[in-house]
This record gives structure tokens, sequence and C-alpha cells, in this order.
């Protein structure tokens, strides 16, 4: 017998028990329809059910770390850890390409500049969060991605599109990515070695220490490369620790990171000027606590600092140099309580965000000598302080669920954006779903304060809107699962570097008005469940699509920048299983950049526009699993296709790495 406090004998009682503790004495068939009706859902769910498992006891609770997201009932995309060990990438980063849903444009690979793109959106409109911590930059969205963990690191991450503030309230005009670190019961430690082409080498460990009150969780890495052509060298050194003290039904947890980063930087910022060079430092701490007493509790104290030193010229940096210090830390609170009219959720962010700069900020006269540098001062200071108010309500009457809601922003004035979603449970394994949420987007420090030659920042800079609209339905049944939508974004107040007919400078400015219109869908096939073959099986194939169009107007004005989000972009791959652990992965990704890229030609040194052409890469893994240890080749850009996701920086061609892991799981 199954007994569930707050399931009632219908077949949409699945959405009243999300978030709750739910034991199980008896694994019986009617589990298996609630399994499949919460998959249809897509709600964030503490553990899944596989097709055939012995249980004794199963405790779903916050124990693990849940999601800011639990409250929406629109399907989530989430790429968990088998996807990443799967993948024939070995960096967090650079595997998250193979999502239909995101364009990782990349400046180097392997983790050492990538901007995040979210159905067309730009780097900056993008929210970064690790186990319910916001530490996205405030400074750009270039170092959004300087994390403390990497591939071997993490269990799962969501991908959430356009309700970020009413369920969290995040600042996120496009939407978020949401890391989330292993929380194994059992001790468990792994090491990975790579090597590869360009004097590549990568070594990297975890250890899941625990026992039956502390959760443990300690990971570092190293890797290092000499570059896939000029200046494009690195070194990158990440520590992160993560623990969890059980206390009842409630706990207290604390994590810590550190990222270092040091990489030559060859026309990032500028085609004249191949020998940039660039150094990221970052630290980030949370403490905090999940108390459950019948409401649900939930607070956080944080703080992140980045330090960013850039240089326009590596053999001569007095030539031009920048040096930025920034701070983001903040405390929330999340309190969800259930009733017989559904489930209630009210969340509350304070944050300040700092910054002291060589260029970017107020110069008030003070100075503040750069660490290790000598004679070098900060003399750019400048921070600023808000609130975010968020509430959400979920409601299911049968086979129809709603969650609505909003957030407000508190800063030098008061703003609301609400939102809601709707899902419709056609069978146990189909759903409808259709959404209308708006969102927010403040300022970074650049668009602030960046000054250069063409380019002037705007401190008086308003807040980015946008409404998302959307519909869409997934499927998920034994031996498939598909997920479809067609959205419409409508911005408003965007930022843009624009400037009127006769005028000289590019100045920040909130004058353009940007709609976007996409579609996409994904699909995931698991023939071994159908054919059981005895020496190969091809466990999964998988495929994905995405289409954006936008229309961009700025009245009179100007603009600087060109419309170059990514139009097309397909994804498909292939796992292959054989007798012995042999293990084949095979992964497609084909990409059609909507505008143009600068070409400098070597002839003349003049610098020519040429539209972005379509091109596909394909990357192979092949490995062979033992009870412990794991050897594996894989290779990238197999046909050395030429490919741009910036102007005028090629990405590496073919590029080969072997490596090996051992994974030891001591048993209780």
């Amino acid at each position: 017998m199954v007994c569930f406090s707050k399931w009632t004998r219908k077949n949409y009682a699945i959405y009243n028990s999300l978030g709750k503790v739910i034991k199980i004495c008896v694994l019986v068939d009617t589990l298996t329809v609630a399994a499949s009706q919460a998959k249809c859902s897509t709600l964030i769910e503490s553990a899944e059910i596989a097709d055939s498992v012995t249980v004794e006891e199963v405790t779903v609770s916050s124990d693990r770390v849940t999601s800011n997201f639990s409250q929406l009932i629109v399907p989530v995309a989430i790429v968990k850890s088998d996807d990443f060990a799967a993948a024939p990438q070995q960096n967090l980063i650079d595997a998250l390409e193979y999502t239909a849903q995101v364009d990782i444009r990349q400046r180097g690979l392997l983790g050492v500049q990538s901007d995040l793109s979210i159905r067309g959106g730009t780097t900056d409109q993008n929210a970064i969060i690790l186990n319910k911590i916001n530490i996205t930059d405030p400074q750009t969205g270039h170092n959004n991605f300087t994390l403390p963990v990497d591939i071997d690191d993490v269990e799962r991450v969501e991908i959430i599109v356009g309700q970020t503030g009413r369920a969290s309230g995040v600042a996120a005009l496009s939407g978020a990515l949401c890391f989330f670190t292993p929380t194994d019961t059992t001790d468990r430690y792994k090491v990975t070695v790579l090597n590869g082409a360009n004097g590549l080498y990568k070594i990297a460990a975890t250890a899941s220490v625990n026992n039956s009150k502390v959760n443990n969780f300690l990971a570092a890495s190293v890797s290092h490369s000499d570059g896939y052509t000029d200046n494009t060298d690195f070194d990158i050194h990440n520590l992160f620790y993560r623990g969890v003290l059980a206390i009842g039904k409630s706990n207290i947890n604390a994590q810590a990171g550190y990222t270092e980063k040091h990489f030559g930087s060859n026309g990032f910022y500028s085609l004249s000027y191949p020998d940039q060079y660039e150094e990221n430092e970052s630290w980030l701490a949370s403490l905090g606590t999940d108390i459950n007493f019948g409401p649900e509790i939930s607070v956080n104290a944080y703080w992140r600092r980045l330090n960013d030193y850039y240089v326009l010229k590596r053999s001569n940096p007095a030539f031009y140099q920048n040096y930025h210090q920034t701070d983001a830390f903040g405390a929330n609170l999340q309190a969800s309580f259930v009733t017989d009219w559904g489930t209630t959720t009210f969340g509350l962010e304070n944050r300040t965000e700092k910054i002291k700069s060589t260029r970017l900020g107020h110069v008030t006269g003070k100075q503040v000598e750069v660490k290790d540098c000598d004679s070098i001062f900060y003399d750019h200071f400048y921070d600023r302080n808000f609130t975010t108010v968020s509430a959400n309500h979920k409601f299911v009457a049968q086979h129809f669920a709603v969650s609505a809601g909003g957030v407000v922003l508190i800063d030098d004035g008061v703003n609301f954006y609400p939102g809601i979603d709707a899902t419709y449970m056609i069978s146990n394994s189909l759903c409808t779903f259709a959404s209308a949420n708006a969102a927010f987007r403040q300022p970074t420090f650049t668009d602030l304060f960046y000054q250069s030659p063409k380019n002037v920042g705007n401190e008086n800079l308003k807040s980015e809107e946008v409404t998302t609209y959307e519909v869409g339905f997934k499927a998920d049944k034994r031996l498939f699962n598909a997920r479809a939508a067609v959205y419409f974004k409508q911005g408003r107040n965007i930022i843009d570097w624009a400037r009127l007919t006769g005028e000289e400078l590019y100045v920040a400015q909130n004058v353009t008005e940007v709609n976007t219109f996409g579609q996409e869908f994904d699909v995931t096939v698991k023939p071994a469940s159908l054919f059981k073959q005895k020496y190969l099986v091809i466990s999964e194939l998988k495929c994905g699509y995405s289409h954006i169009g936008i229309q961009k107007s700025t009245g009179d004005y100007e603009s600087l920048y060109a419309l170059d989000h990514l139009r097309h972009k397909l994804t498909a791959s292939a796992t292959l299983r054989s007798v012995g652990g042999f293990e084949a992965n095979v992964r497609l990704v084909y990409q059609h950049r909507n505008g143009s890229y600068d070409v400098v030609n070597p002839e003349t040194k003049q610098v020519d526009a040429q539209p972005y052409k379509g091109f596909a890469t394909i990357d192979a893994g092949i490995s062979h699993r033992g009870k412990y240890v794991t050897q594996f080749v894989e290779a990238t850009n197999i046909g050395n296709s030429k490919s741009f996701d910036f102007s005028g920086l090629e990405l590496p061609g073919r590029w080969i790495k072997i490596g090996v892991k051992v994974d030891l799981t001591v048993a209780d």
C-alpha cells in the first residue's frame, strides 16, 4: 500500500504532492502512473523512478538541492549528469552547446570565455544560479561563466526561460541557467585525467564524504593549454565545497568556491589588437537553512567577488590596462505553504552590487591601491542596492493546473512584473501548456560607465523589460519523450549603443524595441527499451531544433550592434552501447547565425564584413567502462569545419583528447 497525505485517487493528484516529503513502503503499479504524470508536467522532482528498481524505503525531500522554480508548471529543460557523462566534451560550458535551447557563443573553448544567449537574448540578459544562489556578474555577462564548478561537479542544469522573476525574484530578461552540485548519500571519490593536442591537460577530482547527519562535497580541478592558435593559451584552477547538516526535517547548508583564469584573448574585443590578455579571479560563499515545520522556509546569505584584469597589448601592459573588482552580496527568504486552495510561495531578496575600478564608476577623489600592483590605484567607484518581492500561487483542479504571481522590483522606483502559466493534462503522458510572463534586467556596470573613442556609457539607463508569450506541448512515453513550443517576446526599453544621424559617439540608451518570434522542439527516442540486442544497443537518439527571428526598431537612432543571433540551430546525437562496457557517442550541431562578422584583409589590413555562413560540427567519443576505471577518447570538430561564433574569431579545428576516469563508491 502507498500512502500520500496530499494525494487523492485522481490522475491529476500528482500536482498536490510536489515539494512534499513522500515515503514509499511498497512499490506498486500505481507509482508508475504517478511517475509518468510527474515527467509530463516537468515540475522539478527530487528523484526519478527508473524502469526497474528494488526499493525498501525511498524518501523524496529537500535533503537534495531543490529548485527555486518548483512552483512553475510549464516544462523546464534539464541537462543531467548522465547527459554530461555521455558528451564527447570534458568541459561543462562546452557540453551545454549540445542543447538546442541555448546559444553558447565561445571566444575560447574549454571554459576560457563564453557568452550565453537564451532565445535570442544578449549575454547580459541572463542569470546564473548555483545551488539556489544568484551569482550573476553585475559588471558584464562575459564574466558569468567564471564558475568554480566543472562537468564532474554538476548533478544537473535547469534551463529556465521567461519565468525567473516570478519564481525566485532573480532579474533575468531572457532566462537562467541553474547549476546543482551532487548530494550523494554514499561516500564517492572520482578522479579524471585528460590529455590532448595543443598542449592540453586537465586533472580533476571530487569527493563526497557523508554520514547520517552531514553531507560533504569537495571538488578541485586544474587545466592548461598552449592554445590552438596564437595567443589562445590558458590556465584555469577551480576549487569548490558544499556541506549540508541535517537537523530533523530541516538543514543548514554552506558552500564556498574559488576560480582563477589566465588566458590569451586573441582579438576577443578588437581584431586590431590580437595580443590581448585577461585574468579573472572569483570567490563566492553562502550560508543558508531550509526549515520544514509545515510551511517550508528557506533563508540564504551570500557573497561573490570577481577581480578582472585586462590588457590590450600583452607584450606591453602599460599601453592600456583595466582593473575591476566587483562584489555582489545579499540575503533572500522564500516561504511556501499548502492549503486546500493550492500552494502559495512568497520570496524576498535584498542585493547590493559594488565596483571599484580604474575605468568604471564615479571619480570621487578616493584612491585604493590594487593588490599586488605598485602605483596602480582604483579611482572609480559605484554601488547600488535593490530589493525584489515575489509571490506565486499554484492551483490544481482535476486535469488543469494554473500558476500565477509576480515580482516587484524596488530600486529608484517600484515596478511590477506579473506572470501566469497553465497546463492541461490530456492523458497521463501528454500535456499542453501556455504562459505569459513579464521580466526585467538591470543595466550592467559596463552599460552605465564604459568609455571608448566610439562609445559612452549612460548612468541614467532604466531596466530593460520584456513580455514572453508561449504555447506548447510535452509528451512522455516509455519509448520516447518530446517537447515543442512556439513563443513571442516583446522587448521594451532594450539597452542599445545608438546615435542620431550626424552624431559621432554611440551612447548606451533605452531606445530599442525588439520583437522575437521563435519555435523549438526536442525529441528523445530510447530504442533499447524496445529492441533487446545482445551485442550492440542503440541506447538513445536525440534531436533538437530552434529557429529565432528578431525584428529590431530604434526609431531615428542608428544602432551600433547588428542582429547576430542564432537563427537556426539543429542538434542530433546517438549513444550506442555494446558488451564489455564499450560506449560510443556521436553529436552533431548545425548553426546558422544572422548578421555578419569582420575579416581582416591580410594585404590591405582593412576590415571587411562577411555574412555568417551555416556550419556543422561533429564530435564523437568512445569509452570503455570497467567497475572502477573508464578510459575514453574524444574528438571535437572531426570534420575540421571552419566556424565562427564571434566576429573574426575562428574556433578550433579538429581536437583529439584522451583520458581516464576513476570512480570509487564506498558502500555503507
